[in-house]
């Protein structure tokens, strides 16, 4: 994962020396700016559903929009699976595969994940859950080649036979097009509309900004990404105004997790982050989200 600001840059901005503390801080700096704007900023691509508005325009959540891959406003089924042999029984699909949970007539428990990155087809999925006890995969209506990424995510059903889940994936992808300076507008072409209704228009793109990235002697930038500055400029700021504070005794901590370490910062940080939010709050509205 990136950040907004790197040791280097805040060594050039403030010329403090400290990297451990520096690097210990940036992170919850970065972390702080994503809450106030409420949305992801680290590049990244996203498949999601979205409640049709109506309107042929949608807003997106996450911006600016580097890549628009396509839109559908409907789902079809693209797979059923069920399970035999136990009493109780669910299907799971996540962002990140599906999770298969049984209870056989024995009363032993099993989960399992499917994971769409080690199975990267609908077909490649199905015949990888017919591999485990109990379970039926069927795929439906010649799906076996979509990508099992673009499966819907967050449902979950029962799945003890006779019953069954229904996997869905998109239907065809329609005409739309990204909004001429408008970076995170998509629009129907031929004056059509994204029909109201929930959950019920599938948008696949990339959006965000690639993060600068230190050489390893923080002497210098190996990636200088594409942030604005004034992102970096706010998350320099924030970072020099905890470090310059961390003497204090600033009251209780707080636990806040980064990657695979742990840092206690205390509640004086979140009110020093906070208040460097509110004066910067000018600089940061253009960037805040409004969807």
């Amino acid at each position: 994962m990136g950040y907004l600001t790197t040791i280097y840059l805040v060594k050039t901005f403030s010329e403090i020396d400290d990297n451990s503390r520096v690097e210990r801080i940036i992170p919850y700096a970065h972390k702080a700016i994503e809450e106030y704007l409420d949305y992801s900023l680290e590049l990244a691509t996203y498949r999601k559903w979205l409640n049709g508005n109506g309107s042929d325009k949608m807003l997106l959540k996450e911006w600016p929009v580097r890549r628009f891959y396509g839109c559908s406003i409907s789902a079809q089924d693209a797979m059923t699976i069920t399970f035999a042999g136990g009493e109780w029984a669910t299907v799971e699909t996540t962002k990140t595969g599906i999770n298969l949970f049984s209870v056989s007539t024995d009363g032993a428990e099993t989960d399992t994940e499917i994971l769409y990155s080690a199975y990267k087809t609908v077909g490649e999925v199905a015949a990888q859950i017919n591999t485990k006890t109990g379970w039926t995969a069927t795929v439906l209506a010649d799906l076996d080649d979509h990508p099992s990424a673009i499966i819907r995510s967050n449902c979950t059903a029962n799945a003890v036979s006779p019953d069954d889940m229904d996997i869905e994936v998109p239907d065809e992808p329609v005409d739309v097009n990204l909004v001429q300076d408008m970076d995170r507008t998509v629009q129907r072409k031929g004056g059509f509309v994204f029909p109201e209704g929930r959950s019920n228009v599938f948008v696949w793109y990339k959006s965000g900004y690639t993060m600068p990235v230190d050489r390893n002697d923080h002497q210098g930038l190996d990636t200088e990404g594409n942030v604005p500055g004034d992102l970096t400029l706010v998350a320099n700021l924030m970072v020099k105004a905890i470090y310059d504070a961390a003497e204090e005794d600033l009251g209780p901590a707080s636990e806040i997790k980064s990657g695979d370490w742990t840092r206690k910062f205390n509640e004086g940080a979140r009110g020093i982050a906070d208040l460097v939010l509110a004066e910067n709050a000018q600089v940061l509205a253009p960037y805040k989200n409004f969807v």
